[in-house]
């Protein structure tokens, strides 16, 4: 009868145990959870600024292309179209 009595409460002590350790490892579970989905956020918005900033710089780089172009066009339209070569 003691044998059972003392199985019973070192199996009611190893379940407890076991449920306090559980809980501790739930906690940890959910602060790394929490930790995880800042990261996540904070990737997430690096991301968004980074498509950001690389649709300014194409932006820019199409500007700067049209300028160039532009420069070209308005130089051939300021040379002279029959212009003569003077003897030389």
């Amino acid at each position: 009868m003691w044998e059972k009595l003392l199985k019973t409460l070192t199996g009611a002590s190893f379940i407890v145990e076991q449920g306090r350790r559980n809980s501790d490892d739930l906690k940890e579970l959910r602060n790394m959870h929490h930790e995880l989905s800042l990261a996540v956020q904070r990737l997430a918005l690096e991301v968004e600024r980074l498509r950001e900033n690389e649709a300014h710089e194409r932006e820019k780089l199409i500007l700067r292309v049209e300028n160039a172009l532009l420069k070209v066009r308005d130089q051939k339209a300021s040379k002279p179209r029959n212009q003569k070569r003077l003897p030389g």
